[in-house]
């Protein structure tokens, strides 16, 4: 009714049959874990020899008239047993497939399984599919408490890898099959009672109980932190997921870490208060967006952990007999047991943890459970020892944060109109600004140009002067030239044309007027004769001693009117003659002259000389505190006042500025900008004074080393 198979690491069954000698099978499965089993055999078996270490075997029993797997795993352990009888035993053990997880890991691959980090979050499908190894099955969680991830894995064990999404995802998994993992966050009724006596149906008689109380484990307040150490560590300041109704978060004054606590137990147990760290929450980069995810985990983490230990646990070690179905984990019990002498009263529906199955020559049986109130595992030293192993792990694979503190040197002149700008910024490794003070003292301005060599000259006049010529002089030409053109040419006109003329009237008032006739001056006498010459001839009147002939006129007032016409230009050529032109012999003369200089001077600047050495100005012509104001932005000024921005003096001239909370977001603790300047200048009211500002900028951030990103 039972059989055992032997596979190779491919699945492949090996041998002519199964194991059937088997004396008994047991295997163990467990929540969130890696179960165990192991069976005995006569060595005489010839199949016996099927059976070495890291071989698959998987037993098979007969449940409801089919083949049923009851269990299956990796054989890690061959015992040699002599009975008294002389027989030969072989005990054979190992831990069940999900221990096989152990040997695959999804090194620095993103959630999702890419080697691109996804753009957004991941679902918890996408996270536990990108675990799922080749020849696995693996079955998300239809409902995921927790649905958006962002991330990537640090070589972690696929089976570490398991429990951490699990966690994250506040879902559980367990072995479902040859194979196959199925996550889940909600539970399902085995509808099994499990009870002090069996009265038949379904239902398993409990053999014997042991009862663990986890009282200790207690917890209304948890201060969780992730990767990182001492202050330098992730907390939940960043996280932006929406508290739950009963439950409360705060935040020290000095932002150094936060809190959550559960209401209803704080207020019935009191004030207990849990420090607990995830080395394996750290943010992927310094970008706002993954701190603020990893912040998100984190307080999901924190939720979960006060609500599995808001309350006392309690936990079972049940021994069954008479079990009449095959259980698993995440499946829920009713148990029903009263013993008055043992102070022992259980009726409740508990979570499975763990089911142990035996199979003998009668079948398979449910033979041992560990059922619980809350959905974990108790708390004990060997589990507190491996939770700090694995933490150690992930310590070294993780990102951590750590604290970082630097100086930033500066000496800087300012005057009445030049402003004094101290620049800094921060890089991506910041993950959280932790103190920004700006430390500074006022000195006289300095130079390394003690003095300047070299003032203007003005040379003296030398008088006036008188410089003579040398005398005229006569330039000859060098003969006479005649110039012969280039030819005749006859110049076309562009083309005849007619000019329109605007018209016009000329109008005459009618007056009286005179004509003068000019008469020569002749010795003829008085009388008026003409003298004319030629043919016809030409010529003037005249009369002795000369004199005038006035004319009159009179008559009415007349016009002259011009109508429109036009000036008619007909189409015309110039001609040009052949000629030449002629140069006669000439002289140039230069008369005999003086050319004269009146007084004057010439100024001129030397060549200058520096003279090297350290100039250092006079205390009267250097600022004051009262002189100067300061900005971070460039928009909101400060005065160096006593109580503003902590502003405070330190000794022997120097003062110090807090100015964390000007650069610092007030919600995340992150730097509100990249690059950042510190701007000091004369106030409006200041003094017409100048100064060297000797300072420092000292810089406490806490940062994540990403150089593998």
């Amino acid at each position: 009714s039972w059989r055992i198979d032997v596979l190779d690491s491919s699945g492949n069954v090996l041998g002519p049959g199964p194991i059937t000698s088997a004396a008994g099978w047991e295997s163990t499965a467990r929540m969130d874990r890696a179960g165990t089993f192991s069976f005995e055999m006569p060595a005489s078996d010839s199949k016996s020899s099927l059976v070495e270490p890291l071989r698959i075997v998987r037993c098979y029993a007969l449940v409801g008239g089919a083949w049923t797997e009851v269990g299956a795993g990796v054989v890690e352990r061959i015992e040699t047993q002599i009975g008294d009888d002389g027989g030969v035993t072989l005990r054979v053990s190992g831990s069940d497939m999900l221990a096989l997880l152990s040997n695959f890991s999804p090194i620095q691959y993103y959630l999702d399984g890419s080697t691109v980090l996804p753009v957004g979050a991941v679902t918890h499908a996408q996270a536990v599919s990108g675990l799922e190894p080749n020849d696995w099955t693996f079955v998300p969680d239809a409902a995921p408490p927790v649905n958006d991830l962002t991330g990537r894995w640090n070589y972690e064990t696929t089976l570490q890898a398991c429990v951490s999404l699990a966690a994250k995802c506040q879902t559980h998994f367990y072995l479902s099959g040859f194979r196959e993992v199925t996550f889940a966050s909600a539970t399902a009724d085995s509808g099994i009672r499990a009870t002090k006596a069996a009265s038949g149906g379904p239902v398993a008689a409990i053999s014997g109980v042991r009862k663990i109380e986890d009282g200790a484990d207690i917890v209304t307040e948890i201060i969780p932190f992730g990767a990182g150490n001492a202050d330098a560590r992730l907390t939940m300041i960043s996280h932006t997921r929406t508290v739950p109704t009963g439950f409360t978060t705060f935040v020290t004054p000095n932002g150094w870490w936060m809190s959550l606590s559960e209401d209803a137990p704080y207020s019935q147990y009191g004030p207990r208060r849990r420090v607990v760290q995830w080395t394996d929450i750290s943010p992927i980069s310094s970008t706002d967006g993954d701190i603020e995810a990893a912040a998100n985990m984190l307080f999901d983490q924190a939720y979960r952990y006060l609500v599995q230990h808001n309350r006392p646990a309690e936990f079972y070690d049940l021994s069954l007999i008479e079990c009449p179905a095959i259980l698993r984990p995440l499946q829920t019990i009713r148990v029903v047991y009263r013993d008055v002498a043992q102070n022992v009263n259980i009726d409740a529906d508990l979570l499975i943890l763990e089911v142990t199955t035996e199979v003998q020559a009668d079948g398979p049986r449910v033979t041992g459970l560990v059922v619980s109130t809350v959905d974990r595992w108790p708390e004990s030293d060997a589990g507190a020892v491996v939770q700090r192993l694995v933490q150690s792990q992930l310590y070294e694979a993780a990102p951590q944060l750590n604290a970082n503190s630097y100086v930033i040197s500066y000496t800087k002149p300012v005057d009445d109109a030049e402003t004094a700008n101290f620049r800094f910024r921060f890089d991506s490794e910041v993950v959280q600004l932790t103190r920004l003070t700006f430390d500074f003292q006022l000195l006289p301005l300095e130079s390394t140009v003690k003095s300047v060599a070299g003032t203007e000259v003005t040379t003296p006049a030398g008088g006036g002067s008188t410089t003579p010529s040398g005398g005229g002089s006569t330039t000859v030409s060098g003969g006479g030239s005649t110039t012969v053109s280039g030819g005749g040419s006859t110049t076309p006109s562009g083309g005849g044309g007619t000019t329109p003329s605007g018209g016009g009237t000329t109008t005459d008032s009618g007056s009286g007027h005179t004509h003068e006739l000019n008469l020569a001056n002749s010795t003829s006498g008085t009388a008026v004769y003409f003298a004319g010459t030629g043919s016809p001839p030409t010529g003037d009147f005249r009369t002795s001693g000369g004199g005038k002939v006035n004319t009159s006129s009179t008559g009415s007032g007349h016009t002259h009117s011009v109508p429109d016409h036009t000036h008619s230009t007909p189409n015309h050529v110039h001609d040009t003659p052949n000629h030449t032109h002629a140069t006669p012999n000439h002289q140039h003369a230069t008369p005999d002259h003086t050319h004269s200089t009146p007084n004057h001077t010439h100024t001129f600047t030397p060549t200058i000389t520096a003279a090297y050495g350290i100039f250092r100005d006079s205390a009267g012509n250097t600022f004051g505190l009262t002189d100067l104001e300061y900005s971070v932005d460039g928009s909101t000024w400060y005065a160096f006042t006593v109580g503003v921005n902590g502003f405070a003096s330190l000794g022997d001239g120097w003062y110090r500025v807090d100015l964390t909370s000007l650069l610092q977001n007030s919600t995340t603790l992150r730097p509100t900008a990249n690059n950042n300047a510190v701007q000091v200048r004369r106030k409006a009211a200041g003094a017409i004074k100048k100064a060297m500002i000797e300072a420092q900028i000292n810089v406490r951030t806490i940062i994540q080393a990403i150089a593998a990103l």
